[in-house]
């Protein structure tokens, strides 16, 4: 569910004019970012054991981290390659 909000907020963020909508979209991601962050331990325990929560956690942040640098490059490379000018081009 929280991620299904965020790809809808995602979408609705780039086109609010106004600051106090921003500003609240803004903040309702970032809440589900964190509520994700703090059951992901949760979820890897209960699909794959106590045993091998560790692992699977180091794993779960590396691929955000890495996913967090290469997708914004890939997008503004793909907007650069493209001549797509817009908004998100310069984020």
């Amino acid at each position: 569910m929280m991620f299904l909000l965020q790809v809808l907020l995602f979408w609705f963020l780039p086109n609010a004019t106004a600051i106090s909508l921003m500003t609240i979209l803004t903040f309702v991601v970032l809440m589900c970012y964190g509520g994700g962050f703090g059951t992901m331990p949760a979820f890897a325990a209960d699909y794959f054991g106590s045993k091998n929560v560790g692992p699977i956690y180091g794993l779960m942040l590396t691929a955000w981290g890495v996913a967090s640098a290469v997708g914004p490059l890939a997008d503004r490379l793909h907007a650069r390659d493209n001549g797509i000018l817009s908004r998100r081009a310069f984020m």
